[in-house]
């Protein structure tokens, strides 16, 4: 399986993000952020097509991770951090395995919390602060592990279309209620019960105008190439850019 480029991109920003912050401020520099992602970037050049596609990925990086720096330095809020902090719970009411990856935990301060990335060309505040429920969950699964959080914050790396447009980053902290997180849970149990059950009243029927923030683009996808829609994993919802539909239903008819 080759996997996409969007996808090589989208993990070498969060890469270089969590070495950045699993150190202390002081350890923390612009050579680290650059010299990790552009890592990521050679180490997967296979999954580029065309090697100016690489080449511009590597500019798009430079140029992402230096207004970064140029915006927060080396973030004296944010101590030493859990990064990349993984692990598996089971979802109340349908015993089905949750599994999570929060990009950052950090409990050794007054405020503990969850810092989540989102990169792409279309991430959107506003929409995140309405809909968003995955960090949600991560406030729920990093509780049941035994780091209770207080707040969440989304920290925005918006990305032009063309190499000639502008770097935007924007972060917001929000401090989630008892009931949001508990609803976002139960809505989730109750999608896979209604995927998972023999006389399904919804059908799973993924078509290419799907959102990937659905919860049940996954349960869907997974489905449709012949996976097992029995396994929630949520580390694996793209958080950048909807990845290209077509691309993907071609994939998946190709190994049909």
């Amino acid at each position: 399986f080759q996997e996409k480029s969007y996808f090589v991109k989208g993990r070498a920003f969060h890469k270089a993000m969590e070495e950045f912050y699993k150190l202390s401020p002081g350890e923390r520099t612009p050579k680290l952020l650059l010299d990790t992602y552009r890592a990521e970037i050679l180490a997967n050049e296979s999954s580029y097509a065309v090697s100016e596609d690489m080449r511009s990925d590597l500019v798009l990086g430079d140029k992402a991770l230096n207004t970064y720096w140029g915006t927060y330095f080396n973030d004296t809020q944010i101590p030493k951090s859990k990064t990349e902090y993984e692990g598996r719970v089971e979802l109340p009411y349908v015993k089905v395995p949750f599994e999570f990856r929060i990009d950052v935990l950090c409990v050794d301060t007054d405020e503990p919390f969850i810092l989540d990335f989102k990169t792409g060309t279309s991430p959107d505040m506003e929409k995140l602060e309405m809909f968003d429920l995955q960090l949600l969950r991560y406030v729920w699964a990093a509780a049941v592990t035994g780091f209770p959080v207080k707040k969440i914050g989304y920290q925005i790396i918006k990305l032009p279309r063309s190499s000639k447009g502008d770097v935007t980053v924007d972060r917001k902290w929000v401090y989630p209620t008892k009931k949001q997180v508990a609803y976002a849970i139960h809505d989730l149990a109750m999608v896979v019960e209604e995927a998972t059950r023999d006389n399904m009243l919804l059908f799973p029927n993924y078509k290419s105008d799907c959102e990937w923030s659905c919860d049940w683009f996954q349960l869907c996808m997974t489905s449709k190439m012949g996976g097992d829609a029995k396994t929630v994993e949520e580390k694996l919802f793209y958080t950048g850019d909807p990845p290209d539909m077509k691309m993907i239903e071609e994939d998946a008819n190709d190994n049909s």
